[in-house]
């Protein structure tokens, strides 16, 4: 899925694409600070938190992508990054709440496919092997299955 989202204040596109986020503004812009010029793409596995508010009578709602950074001192921690957000007006509340809405639904998408995926992330071939053993030694898995991903996790 592609698709695209118009804001002002800065003037930006939002591209949501298939695994990341993109905030693209004008490169020559003088009204935004240089660090926010052009594209900033966040991967939906990046994004730690989403902050989120809706405009009020007196000020813009915003939306805000958080993702991890590494400090001088190589220390990771997370910070505000003004390029990964937006300014909106009650006119592009529509908009910004189908925006948090989608990342959100990526984002959990992604972590029940790690999780599914990860199960027995961290361990030795040898150690899923093992594993695999006891579940044939109680008949859940047939000798054949055994077999077969046994050699599949030695590269045999």
């Amino acid at each position: 899925m592609q698709k695209e989202y118009q804001f002002k204040d800065p003037k930006t596109t939002v591209l949501i694409e298939d695994d990341s986020v993109v905030f693209r503004r004008g490169t020559n812009d003088l009204m935004i600070h240089k660090m926010m010029r052009g594209d900033t793409k966040v991967f939906y596995n990046q994004i730690t938190a989403i902050k989120y508010k809706e405009p009020s009578l007196g000020s813009k709602g915003y939306l805000q992508l958080t993702t991890p950074r590494t400090s001088i001192l190589g220390m990771a921690r997370t910070v505000d990054q003004p390029q990964n957000a937006i300014k909106f007006k009650k006119d592009k509340l529509a908009d910004a709440k189908e925006i948090k809405d989608y990342i959100e639904a990526k984002i959990a998408q992604n972590k029940n496919a790690a999780t599914a995926g990860n199960e027995s992330e961290g361990k030795s071939p040898v150690e899923q092997v093992k594993e695999l053993k006891e579940l044939l030694d109680m008949d859940i898995l047939t000798q054949e299955e055994f077999d077969k991903k046994k050699k599949e996790l030695l590269g045999l």
